[in-house]
């Protein structure tokens, strides 16, 4: 594996991971003006809706793809052959 490649794996994964983080992060941050508004039974309610839907499936993705991707990573940086810079 070049070192190029190896570089352009690890952006896609960071890029990746960092979606997935975003994700979770905006949800936390809007969901809790909307909890206080909006009580505690009705926001359980809005939520059970919330992971009924289409973006659970979107981060849960993301998240397991980023993970696995981090281990392939992790692999070829201690344990496959060096890195050489292409010429």
């Amino acid at each position: 594996m070049t070192i190029e490649s190896f570089v352009l794996l690890l952006a896609v994964t960071t890029v990746l991971r960092g979606f997935a983080a975003g994700f979770i992060s905006g949800l936390a941050l809007m969901d809790l003006p909307v909890r206080k508004r909006i009580g505690l039974v009705p926001h359980a309610d809005f939520v059970r809706a919330q992971y009924k839907g289409h973006g659970v499936k979107v981060y849960a993705g993301a998240t397991v793809l980023g993970a696995l991707l981090t281990l392939v990573i992790t692999f070829q940086a201690f344990f496959q052959v060096e890195l050489t810079p292409a010429r």
